[in-house]
């Protein structure tokens, strides 16, 4: 099996887990050679950056969880940006996967582990 199908099998079963919990439909997931991760509600679909790959896991996970979220700020309330409730709701999903996000805005500044140590020392690493 490729590192690319091994991802998008392992991404698919994180994201069914967040999404039952959630109690929002399943999600498909397609890793691509893109520059950034697109959530398509009306087809239920994560078009996932390659680039995320070369990442730490926690930082892939965040990413995922990240689209996630949108995903259930539109399903749940018709909310498509990252207003505070999109934080909200990204925050306690990270916080299962034991991360910490401290924002600069819409988009994380840093992303840590539950003890505080940095996971990257600048978003992306």
């Amino acid at each position: 099996m490729d590192i690319i199908k091994y991802w998008e099998i392992k991404l698919k079963k994180l994201s069914d887990n967040i999404t039952e919990k959630n109690s929002i439909p399943s999600i498909n997931i397609k890793i691509k050679p893109i520059n950034q991760g697109r959530a398509n509600f009306r087809s239920n679909f994560i078009s996932f950056p390659l680039w995320v790959l070369s990442k730490k896991r926690e930082y892939i996970y965040y990413y995922l969880i990240h689209e996630i979220t949108h995903f259930i700020t539109w399903k749940k309330f018709k909310i498509s940006n990252h207003k505070s409730i999109h934080k909200k709701i990204e925050q306690e999903i990270c916080k299962e996967f034991r991360i910490v996000i401290k924002y600069a805005k819409a988009y994380p500044k840093a992303l840590f582990n539950i003890k505080g140590k940095r996971i990257c020392k600048k978003l992306g690493d």
